[in-house]
């Protein structure tokens, strides 16, 4: 069963303190070219997934990146950073990862639709 978390920010890990949690991905992709005024910027998505005793925490992201500079941006219409827990055996996370992780590019595919031009007066 999976459990969905909206996040505004930082959230403490499910992990017991002084226990880590495992690593089992971390992966981002450019998800299209996007033009915001004269700058060109890209849309990109990341997870970074950890495991600890039977939990799988996949933590999901949106932004535009300049390409020139590196300058970060959240516009109101990419989704907004989430969490999504599942509880499932250790073997099993890297591929749920690498789904839940599909679906979010998918999702963030979607949210773009036909924004190839942006103005700075739209809410970037």
């Amino acid at each position: 069963m999976s459990k969905l978390i909206e996040s505004g920010g930082g959230r403490p890990k499910a992990g017991r303190p002084g226990v880590p949690m495992k690593k089992v991905i971390s992966i981002s992709e450019i998800v299209a070219p996007i033009q915001v005024e004269n700058d060109r910027y890209e849309v990109w998505a990341s997870a970074e997934a950890d495991y600890h005793e039977g939990t799988l925490e996949v933590e999901l992201d949106s932004f535009l990146r300049r390409s020139a500079d590196d300058e970060h941006l959240s516009p109101s219409w990419l989704p907004v950073k989430q969490t999504v827990i599942e509880q499932i055996d250790f073997e099993e996370g890297n591929p749920a990862a690498r789904e839940i992780f599909e679906n979010w590019v998918k999702r963030v595919r979607r949210a773009i639709g036909k924004r190839l031009v942006v103005r700075r007066s739209s809410p970037v």
